[in-house]
């Protein structure tokens, strides 16, 4: 601007007519309302030109502000920023070097709440380190403790109280949280979260703030009324607060009470004690406050907090405000009672100081130590003692020692000892306190009618060491010294301090694998051979009263022979070698025999011998356990009882209702629950599709494509095969192997053994083996099948086409005729086709000039006997005999594996005590029957013909044909097993055939030796052949 204040725009140049860009700078200054903060706060207000400028201790960094150039005259000032400004006015100036400054007034009224604020008790202090406020008057423990007036009040951004401010129409809550609290007697610290609290249930926990504060107060009383600003917490306190406030307003001389309740009862910031909310007029009644019930002595944290809903505070800023936290403490109240903190023994020696020490505690009514607190305790006896010493001890820290105190009484006597704290007016008392009888100085003895004390039955004067043949337990020798507990802590001494410790003989008790059936000093009885007395009736014998009525351990102080037992000694309850026995009958001859390996014997007869998990015996009176197949399918126990869904032998075969899942990565598989029988059905139409799909694909690739296609199938089927043998050598395959086993033998084999069919069909392994054993018939009967098919199309098909060229050859001669031409050698033709050809023939309907040269001689010009070349018969096609041999040699070869697989597990057997043998592979065939036996004659059968005959037969009919390998019908025939394998190979496959038969036979027949197995298969698998 101009001196006239005009807005001189462009025309601000210099002299050289440029346009000046003046920097422009902005401060602020003033003094806010300090009052409006609450007692004892402060405001730093920002000067923003970036000066570090303050009027009233300000820093810098309470503004934000650039500066900035002008441009033709004029600038934009629009990142102006107060930070936590306070309540006041504050004076905003814009300056520029050699222009005169330009001021205006800012005023700042309190603003929404942000933060609260619960340090407004007049004994209320901030902490310097971590700014927690901490009441520094503290609570003393009582029943019930109630905190003085907590003031929770609501501040804005600037830290200015907001008291009846723009949330004056809202309702929010502000709620309070025990979070907190560290014991001070044990040092515990306790966080507390959720439902978990020390504040009772009759605690106010959430009030809604009125003129931007809430209170929880003590109930007021006539000593001590309760502020103005505490809430009623019933009607009658609510009329009690309403009285007192009529009668404060009446004493103001105050007759307009509507317009002047809010300086009376409001925040006027006057700089007053409780951040000037003004506390009269006092009152007397319940208020809403907080409470704890017989709380212990230390620290508590409360934590207020205030989250506004939108339904409630619909204009409010802040929705959710900052927390604070309050820490008191509560220390120890009056004393209430006194604890026996080390009580006296219920027992003790005469005219000996006790000890331990007796201590004495004096306790508030929340059982807390009155630390706080001095004085003298003395401690009496009734009945009357003939003396009694250190019965007077300082109280020190509200902890009485009586270290010095000594009873003479007489001795079986039993005495009460009293405690008292006669400052306090309380006692405490202590009863029985005995004086050990006369009867007692020699344990474990009676009265042997003489006056003299005799060891009873079970105890025995023998106090040698066991190493000098001794029969009892001297380390647990009884001496003057044990009884008193004062000396329970004095370890036992060796044979030469027992006579010294026990001045009137010592009782001890029969060592184990002893005992003494008659009073007197005798040594104890050994028990019989392979007998002690750890056990009774199967069990380890706990501790037990003996005749002296003493309580020791089981198997020591026995009387009685039918007290011994088995030995049952196990590694962890002995330092022994473990051993373990079970009883021989009749049990009246005391006789015991070792443990099987596999069973937990408990010194009884074998019947209730305990067979480990994971194992299994035959019968309960048979002594051999066998370790199952599936550790989980054995429970053990008494009766080897199997788990869920399993049962039989070794528990390996599944109960009805339950099969072994197929593809389940687990060997031995578990037992399942069966599925519904139409998924056995729907599994057994997909395996019989899928083997289905299998064999006409090796048998199109076998009869259309004579290259080396086929003799890749081959090896890819042939490993297959050999992977699904190799599955049953146990090396510890993972899931996934096991899945990719099971997936070759879908592939390769003609199985159908699964987990769904086994659930529908519920065979056993014969009808699995004859089910397989039959597939060569099958296979026979099929390949007839084809034969007849294919030969009733040829015959049809040659058939159509002889009348079908015969017709069109008499169609040709009437039609020249009628042209006139000449039709000899149609008509020759047509003689020819005069005789229909022979449908018997091996190869159908074919060129009538050709037949009689495959099957007889012919002669050439010069009447020399010749036969039809190589060649020509070689190109002659394949019959239907050609494809049906093929076919079978297809089927043949997919299911020659699981033929012998299944026969092969015939041989190998089980046995089992008092059961007999059972099948490897189904332990629920008995192979002691006359049906195993007629099976082992068929598997004799079935192996010769299927391992020795259909191969020679095979062989033989390949060598006869090994220099025409090329002709088509043989290659049709043959070629499955020779195509992909070079012309002098032609017999590599069955070298391929015995070395399936190898892995065979040692997968089947070594299943309890898979290491061997292993080796064996490897050089199987690796070994070569050589022409």
């Amino acid at each position: 601007m101009d001196g006239g204040n005009n807005f001189i725009g462009q025309l601000d140049v210099d002299q050289l007519g440029a346009s000046l860009r003046r920097d422009i700078s902005t401060t602020v200054s003033g003094f806010p309302n300090s009052e409006a903060l609450g007692s004892g706060s402060s405001t730093l207000v920002p000067a923003l030109d970036g000066t570090a400028t303050f009027e009233t201790g300000v820093t810098s960094d309470s503004f934000s502000v650039s500066v900035r150039r002008s441009s033709l005259g004029e600038t934009l000032i629009d990142d102006l920023i107060l930070v936590q400004s306070a309540v006041g006015e504050y004076t905003v100036t814009v300056s520029s070097p050699g222009l005169l400054s330009s001021s205006f007034i800012l005023t700042v009224s309190p603003g929404y709440p942000s933060s609260l604020d619960a340090c407004g008790c007049s004994t209320c202090t901030r902490r310097i380190t971590d700014g927690v406020c901490t009441d520094t008057a503290p609570y003393f423990a009582d029943a019930i403790v109630s905190l003085r007036d907590v003031l929770v009040v609501t501040r804005d951004a600037g830290g200015a109280l907001t008291g009846t401010g723009l949330e004056a129409e809202q309702e929010r809550n502000i709620s309070v949280e025990l979070i907190f609290s560290k014991d001070q007697s044990t040092g515990i610290e306790t966080p507390y979260s959720g439902n978990v609290s020390a504040l009772s249930s009759s605690s106010q926990r959430s009030l809604v703030a009125k003129e931007g504060m809430v209170a929880w107060c003590a109930n007021g009383t006539i000593e001590r009324p309760a502020p103005r600003f505490c809430r009623p917490a019933d009607q009658l306190s609510e009329q009690n607060l309403t009285a007192a406030t009529q009668q404060y307003l009446n004493m103001l001389q105050i007759t307009d009470v509507g317009s002047l309740t809010d300086n009376v009862t409001g925040t006027t910031g006057d700089g007053l004690e409780y951040y000037g909310i003004r506390s009269s007029p006092r009152w007397i009644g319940h208020t809403s406050g907080l409470h704890f019930n017989f709380p212990s002595t230390g620290v508590y944290k409360l934590q207020f907090s205030s989250f506004c809903p939108t339904s409630n505070c619909a204009s409010a800023l802040y929705r959710e405000l900052r927390d604070d936290h309050l820490e008191i403490v509560v220390i120890s109240g009056t004393p209430h009672r006194l604890h026996l903190f080390r009580a006296p023994p219920t027992r003790f020696e005469n005219d000996l100081t006790i000890s331990p020490a007796v201590q004495v505690q004096t306790l508030d009514i929340a059982s807390n130590l009155c630390t706080n607190f001095d004085a003298f305790a003395i401690s009496s006896v009734t009945p009357t003692v003939s003396r009694l010493e250190g019965d007077v001890t300082p109280l020190v820290s509200g902890v009485a020692t009586f270290d010095r105190l000594k009873i003479n009484g007489l001795r079986g006597n039993v005495y009460t000892l009293h405690f008292s704290v006669s400052s306090f007016g309380l006692s405490v008392s202590h009863t029985p306190f005995l004086v050990i009888p006369c009867e007692e100085v020699k344990s474990n003895s009676q009265s042997d009618g003489n006056g003299d004390c005799e060891c009873m039955p079970g105890y025995t004067e023998d106090i040698r060491l066991p190493i000098s043949g001794g029969t009892a337990l001297t380390n647990l020798a009884p001496s003057v010294t044990s009884y008193p507990d004062l000396y329970k802590k004095a370890s036992s001494a060796p044979q030469r301090y027992l006579s010294a410790l026990n001045p009137y003989g010592v009782c001890v008790p029969c060592a184990n694998g002893f005992y003494k059936p008659l009073p007197g000093p005798q040594a104890c009885t050994s028990c019989p051979l392979q007998m002690d007395t750890m056990w009774r009736s199967g069990k380890i014998k706990g501790e037990w009263t003996t005749l002296s009525g003493e309580k020791i351990p089981g198997h020591l102080g026995n009387y009685r022979k039918n007290q011994c037992h088995c030995i049952v000694r196990r590694s962890g309850t002995s330092s022994d070698s473990s051993l373990e026995t079970y009883r021989l009958l009749p049990e009246d001859e005391f006789r015991c025999q070792k443990c099987p390996f596999g069973g937990v014997c408990n010194g009884l007869p074998k019947r209730q011998i305990i067979v480990d998990f994971g194992r299994w015996r035959a019968h309960p009176d048979v002594t051999v356990v066998y370790d199952c197949l599936k550790k989980s399918a054995c429970l053990g126990g008494e009766s080897s009882t199997c788990a869920a869904g399993y049962t039989g032998n070794l528990c390996a075969v599944c109960a009805d209702g339950y099969a072994n899942p197929s593809i389940d990565g687990r060997n031995p598989p578990v037992c399942s629950k069966c599925p519904p029988n139409i998924a056995g059905g729907m599994i057994i139409v997909v395996h019989l599709l899928l083997h289905g799909i299998i064999v006409v694909t090796l048998f199109r690739i076998a009869t259309h494509n004579h290259g080396g296609s086929i003799g890749l199938c081959k090896t890819l089927l042939s490993h297959f095969q050999m992977m699904t043998v190799l599955k049953d050598v146990d090396l510890g395959w993972t899931s996934t192997q096991y899945l990719l086993f099971e997936i070759a033998a879908r592939i390769s084999t003609p199985t159908i053994h699964s987990f769904e069919i086994d659930c529908f069909l519920r065979w056993n392994h014969y009808q699995y083996t004859g089910y397989s054993s039959a597939l060569p018939t099958v296979i026979a009967i099929l390949a007839v099948f084809c034969y007849v098919v294919i030969r009733i199309v040829e015959i049809k098909r040659h058939r159509k086409t002889f009348f079908l060229n015969k017709f069109k050859l008499q169609e040709q001669v009437a039609f020249n005729r009628r042209l006139g031409k000449n039709v000899t050698d149609l008509q020759e033709a047509l003689d020819k086709m005069s005789i229909q050809p022979d449908d018997t023939s091996p190869h159908g309907v074919m060129d009538v000039a050709l037949t009689p040269r495959m099957t007889s001689p012919a002669e050439d010009e010069d009447k020399d006997i010749i036969r039809s070349r190589d060649i020509e018969v070689a190109e002659l096609p394949a019959t239907a005999y050609d494809t049906a041999v093929c076919l079978s040699l297809v089927m043949l070869y997919f299911s020659w594996t699981i033929i012998l697989r299944h026969l092969l597990q015939l041989i190998r057997s089980r046995s089992f005590v008092d059961k007999g043998s059972f099948l490897f592979v189904d332990l629920d065939i008995s192979t002691g029957t006359t049906l195993y036996t007629s099976w082992i004659c068929a598997l004799i059968a079935f192996l010769s013909v299927y391992l020795v005959v259909l191969p020679c037969i095979l062989l033989q009919a390949l060598s006869s044909e090994k220099t025409r390998l090329h002709w088509r019908s043989v290659k049709m025939r043959l070629g499955f097993m020779f195509l992909g394998f070079m012309p002098e190979y032609w017999w590599w496959e069955f070298v391929v055939m015995i070395r399936k038969f190898g892995l065979l036979a040692t997968a089947v027949l070594l299943p309890d030796e898979p290491l061997i197995a292993a080796y064996i298969s490897l050089f199987i698998v690796q070994v070569r052949y050589f022409a």
